[in-house]
């Protein structure tokens, strides 16, 4: 019987690349560029520079520049990572293999990877890109010690050759052999894309499909903060496919939407029963009139009232990306709008229901923070304990008195939302009505129940 490494001595060329999930992709059939490419400005940024140094080899300007080519991607999974690759093999005339060290965890065969020195061997000069090296540390660590060294010195052999390695975890995870000094050269963050980056990836992907022209991107956009380029061309093409099915041939703004809040909050399942639907109403409403009427910048996009495999209901507001640091008042705002589906549970039915839990854990977290992290109780005064107060150096005593702190802190912000929900309890009613009437309420919708003076 033939062993393993027998049997992968007999594989062809394209078995081999099969097996070990090798692309090429030679010039004449790449036609990406830099300029193409929406965000990702620090990527961009260094490879264009590497650019005119491969581009303008006797310019004296760049003859004494270092070249970098051991490069390590850090990025999420579609932040564009395979995209820069081959925008940068396209514009420096070379071909790009891929090799998706994914397939590798799948049980193959250090023998295996012997093969790959061959397929270097044939198109070197060559931009190699080693895709998720992340997932060889899934192996035993000296199956993938063993791997990733192999794979490096058979890519530093061709010295006239570019390598770029990506990686989706964070950088406190990746192993000291990645890290090493003779490892890579340089390491690039792929961002995730700002608002204006995200409008302008919708409209990208948009144009691939039928769709509404008057669609409100940078309504959809405001909300998909954190999302990659990648997730966007998915959420769209998912959405030009629910329209289809439910009998539309364009892609319109609830489709989208309804494809966002999915993604967020999971797909519709069992309908409530009445008096589920009643009390979620009026506890969402209850966070929508807490958020309203405490915080003047307060921009409300959605609320909703179905049971989702994550909630009963939710209450979306359109993302603040721009800001970077928060004050006393802004938790307390963050505090007072945790709090009011609580209050409106509590001063409509008397009771409240276990969909506060969330809510009061998250209200917790925060004046935790606020009285142990960010100096933010005038009485405990500007002192750093950490949130979870479990530290040596802390003495019972001070344990003590910082969560008496906490509690007095949340107790006198409950009291202000039961005001404001006592203050503006028509509104409240109003409004939870309309949701038990519409379910789903957009910010105009809600503005013409609340008004526009607060």
């Amino acid at each position: 019987m033939a062993t393993t490494t027998q049997k992968v001595q007999t594989m062809s060329y394209e078995e081999v690349m099969e097996a070990l999930g090798i692309t090429i992709i030679l010039p004449e059939d790449n036609d990406k560029t830099m300029d193409a490419i929406i965000g990702l400005p620090e990527a961009k940024k260094h490879l264009s520079f590497s650019l005119k140094i491969v581009k303008n080899p006797h310019n004296p300007i760049y003859q004494k520049a270092k070249q970098y080519k051991n490069i390590l991607f850090v990025g999420d999974k579609g932040s564009g990572r395979s995209l820069v690759s081959r925008a940068f093999a396209n514009e420096a005339g070379l071909p790009l293999i891929e090799f998706n060290c994914e397939r590798i965890v799948v049980d193959k065969p250090i023998s295996l990877i012997n093969s790959f020195e061959q397929i270097l061997q044939k198109h070197c000069p060559a931009v190699i890109h080693l895709k998720e090296i992340d997932r060889i540390m899934k192996l035993p660590p000296s199956k993938y010690v063993a791997i990733y060294t192999k794979l490096k010195d058979y890519v530093n052999s061709f010295s006239n050759s570019f390598f770029f390695a990506s990686i989706d975890i964070d950088f406190k995870e990746i192993p000291e052999i990645i890290l090493a000094k003779d490892a890579f050269n340089f390491f690039i963050p792929f961002e995730y894309p700002d608002l204006p980056q995200r409008e302008a990836l919708f409209k990208k992907y948009l144009s691939r499909y039928p769709h509404d022209e008057n669609l409100d991107v940078n309504k959809i956009a405001k909300n998909t903060l954190g999302m990659t380029a990648g997730n966007i061309s998915v959420m769209v093409s998912s959405a030009y496919n629910e329209a289809l099915r439910n009998g539309k041939d364009f892609i319109d703004f609830k489709t989208l939407d309804s494809v966002l809040t999915n993604s967020m909050y999971g797909h519709k399942r069992k309908v409530m029963t009445e008096k589920e639907r009643r009390l979620t109403a009026y506890h969402e409403a209850g966070h929508v009139i807490a958020g309203y009427y405490s915080d003047p910048d307060y921009k409300l996009a959605k609320v909703e009232i179905a049971h989702r495999s994550k909630s009963l209901g939710f209450t979306s507001s359109e993302n603040n990306e721009d800001k970077l640091s928060y004050t006393k008042e802004d938790y307390e705002n963050f505090i007072i709008l945790s709090y009011g589906g609580f209050a409106a549970e509590r001063l409509i039915f008397g009771t409240n229901t276990s969909a506060v839990s969330q809510d009061l854990e998250t209200a917790t977290i925060l004046a935790a923070s606020m009285v142990t992290c960010y100096g933010m109780d005038d009485e405990l005064g500007p002192i750093y304990l950490g949130v979870s107060c479990e530290d040596e150096f802390y003495s019972d005593t001070l344990n003590t008195e910082a969560h008496l702190h906490i509690q007095s802190m949340l107790k006198k912000l409950s009291a202000r939302t039961e005001k404001i929900m006592l203050t503006h309890k028509d509104k409240l009613i109003a409004l939870a009505e309309a949701l038990l009437e519409k379910e789903t309420l957009y910010n105009e919708d809600i503005l013409k129940i609340l008004g526009t003076e607060k």
